[in-house]
């Protein structure tokens, strides 16, 4: 859309991460002597830019140029965890667990940045982060349902979870159903992503932050159509929350 705003046309191209196919991409888009190369990934991480973009004006995408040189537009991940986590506070919510989607020692931005979002918001209201409420899976269903059973079957479980995407809190729905528990009314949950085909069809629907995914493609372009200077810039976008039904005050507030 913000191409075309500017009389442009994409090409688009999807390498599936092969490559030889992303080589001969590149080769294809240069000789048509393009305005400029989205470079996008299909996750927020550090990711190595080909050395066919050098001299073109290029962004990257949902991710960070790992040598620093091209300019790159992701999602805020430390604000989003904070936005997040702040939603379960302001409910009244003391005791929230947290089912992350990596390891921190993975160094995956949404990873790490989620769970500092997570650790700035309880410290900023007063609270200590609990290394028995959180756990760290890898993403899917079968550890949300995993690690919210476990949670929610622990001597002291928590009054609401933040599942770091909303896959994880679709199995984490699961195991509060298989427990003859109900979300909101005995856990309340928020997710993060705001899955068009997963988040709003949940029931109760997942009150969930979205990838901002149109704003970010959006400016990417005009980044080309500025020139894209290759200054390592980094822009990070919010995260906006969308608020559904899996989220209320605890039954009790301690």
């Amino acid at each position: 859309e913000r191409a075309w705003e500017d009389g442009l046309l994409l090409l688009t191209m999807n390498t599936g991460g092969d490559k030889a196919l992303e080589a001969a991409s590149l080769d294809t888009m240069l000789s048509y002597k393009v305005a400029g190369v989205v470079y996008a990934a299909m996750y927020h991480r550090r990711l190595d830019v080909p050395d066919a973009l050098a001299g073109t004006p290029s962004v990257v995408l949902n991710s960070q140029d790992r040598a620093g040189r091209l300019p790159s537009v992701a999602p805020d991940e430390v604000k989003g965890g904070c936005a997040a986590t702040r939603r379960l506070l302001d409910a009244g919510h003391r005791r929230i667990g947290l089912i992350n989607i990596e390891t921190l020692e993975s160094e995956l931005p949404a990873a790490v940045g989620r769970y500092e979002g997570y650790m700035i918001s309880l410290e900023e209201a007063g609270l200590e982060v609990d290394p028995d409420l959180v756990r760290f899976g890898r993403g899917g269903e079968d550890d949300g349902y995993r690690y919210a059973l476990e949670l929610m079957t622990a001597p002291q479980p928590p009054t609401a979870i933040f599942c770091a995407n909303d896959r994880t809190a679709w199995g984490a729905y699961q195991a509060v159903s298989d427990l003859g528990l109900s979300i909101p009314g005995d856990v309340s949950i928020v997710g993060f992503d705001n899955q068009s085909t997963l988040a709003p069809h949940l029931r109760p629907g997942l009150t969930t932050l979205e990838l901002p995914f149109v704003a970010m493609g959006r400016r990417a372009v005009e980044l080309i159509l500025q020139g894209a200077e290759p200054d390592g810039r980094v822009e990070l976008m919010e995260c906006p929350l969308v608020e559904r039904n899996s989220v209320t005050h605890p039954k009790e507030i301690p």
